[in-house]
């Protein structure tokens, strides 16, 4: 809207030359903006009281706290002027979170999948996988979030070992894979649900002879080969969460029927 080119200057996108003119969201406005505000002190107060430590998750405190301050031009603003009819406007700093404001989760969503799609992915079928975990378990990962970095490396090595295996049946010698990830920390109404999404390339890599890479697709997966995927993934996160002394708390994992579900989609 305020791009200058080699053209001769006109009055299209300007507020003196067209009937569109940049508006100010207000967030301070937004019911959504109101409600937090005037109930964010009692909300932190009442959920200190219910956890052991007397504090909730910094990063519950830090995501509410920012999200007032989103938009609000006393906390920074960037001043914009056309080119063309000099008109200036102030823009709010934003904070570009992923959580409670919807238009800077939006945004983000919207510049990540773009970037993704025209920086990192080549031309190339891929297929979202999701790791969800039973509720006990995202209390628990809530309060240790090194776990959640342990639970999405473990299940990555085991998503790439099938893939390679299913790659050296089909004749591939050296397949290599790859991954991107979001970790998830909240469902659909705001309630506490960590999960990741992580999106892999529909198939493996491998370099011929000449240094050339290129790309072999596999088939898509069946519910048995999810199963074998959950019957290896489960035990070697229950060591490792015995490793860091919560067997106590992941006791219960023995059971499949509550164990971690490994899902995908295309």
């Amino acid at each position: 809207m305020f791009a200058s080119t080699s053209e001769p200057r006109t009055k299209t996108g300007c507020s003196t030359g067209s009937t569109f003119r940049y508006q100010r969201r207000e967030p301070e406005k937004t019911l959504l903006h109101r409600i937090v505000r005037e109930h964010l002190a009692t909300f932190l107060a009442e959920a200190a009281e219910r956890y052991p430590s007397g504090d909730i998750p910094a990063f519950i405190r830090a995501e509410f706290e920012r999200y007032l301050r989103c938009g609000i031009l006393r906390h920074g603003f960037a001043r914009v002027r056309c080119p063309s009819c000099r008109d200036e406007l102030l823009v709010g700093f934003s904070c570009k979170n992923r959580g409670v404001r919807p238009s800077c989760c939006a945004r983000r969503m919207a510049d990540s999948a773009e970037h993704l799609r025209d920086c990192v992915f080549p031309s190339v079928p891929v297929r979202q996988w999701i790791f969800t975990l039973p509720k006990r378990l995202r209390f628990l990962l809530a309060w240790r979030p090194k776990l959640i970095s342990l639970m999405l490396r473990l299940s990555l090595r085991t998503l790439f070992a099938w893939q390679r295996r299913c790659a050296r049946m089909q004749g591939i010698a050296a397949p290599l894979g790859g991954a991107v990830s979001f970790v998830q920390r909240f469902g659909s109404s705001l309630n506490l649900n960590i999960h990741v999404h992580a999106i892999l390339p529909d198939g493996v890599f491998f370099e011929e002879d000449d240094g050339q890479v290129q790309f072999h697709p596999l088939f898509p997966p069946k519910c048995s080969d999810l199963e074998k995927l959950i019957r290896k993934l489960v035990p070697r996160l229950f060591r490792k969460l015995a490793d860091e002394e919560l067997r106590e708390q992941a006791e219960w994992m023995l059971s499949l029927g509550q164990v971690l579900a490994v899902g995908s989609l295309a």
